[in-house]
């Protein structure tokens, strides 16, 4: 059986990855510039998710559906991540001129405010820039967890900036 299934991925891999790598340029040409790099990799992780639904997919109709719509729900999540990552930078940037300007508290400071936790996961993505993968790793959990808690440390970090009047209500 699990000779099967890798036969039927190798199969897979073989004759769609070459398609679907181009369907990930395009996807990602617009998101990144270093696009070749991040459609590489949008394409292996599509590859990866087929490797781990194979037994599900060995008999579905439509492989190829299949496959670019994984990839694009890849591109789509991947477009999300670096959207709040701007955003968070540019929460920090307004922070910085606020305080350059009004010779208030560092932003570091403002992180002491927050709760340990979001703090924590706060420095561990944007100060050290681990993934949500890797921060999931290093506390325990999931990493669906490690997602949700950083968008819940990135929401208290704006009310706590927009209550200390350090950014302004958009």
């Amino acid at each position: 059986m699990e000779n099967d299934k890798k036969a039927a991925y190798e199969a897979l891999y073989k004759e769609y990855y070459t398609y679907i790598r181009e369907k990930a340029d395009w996807y990602v040409t617009d998101i990144c510039p270093k696009s070749e790099i991040t459609a590489d990799d949008l394409a292996q992780e599509t590859f990866l998710a087929a490797w781990r639904a194979m037994d599900k997919l060995i008999d579905h109709p439509n492989l190829l559906g299949w496959l670019l719509v994984t990839m694009k729900n890849k591109a789509l999540h991947l477009r999300r991540d670096l959207t709040q990552s701007l955003e968070a930078v540019k929460v920090m940037i307004e922070i910085m001129k606020d305080n350059i300007r009004a010779g208030s508290a560092r932003p570091l400071d403002i992180m002491s405010e927050l709760s340990e936790i979001d703090a924590q996961v706060l420095r561990l993505f944007y100060l050290s820039e681990f993934s949500t993968r890797e921060i999931s790793k290093m506390l325990g959990i999931t990493e669906n967890a490690a997602r949700a808690r950083l968008h819940k440390a990135r929401v208290r970090l704006r009310i706590l900036l927009k209550k200390k009047k350090l950014l302004k209500d958009e």
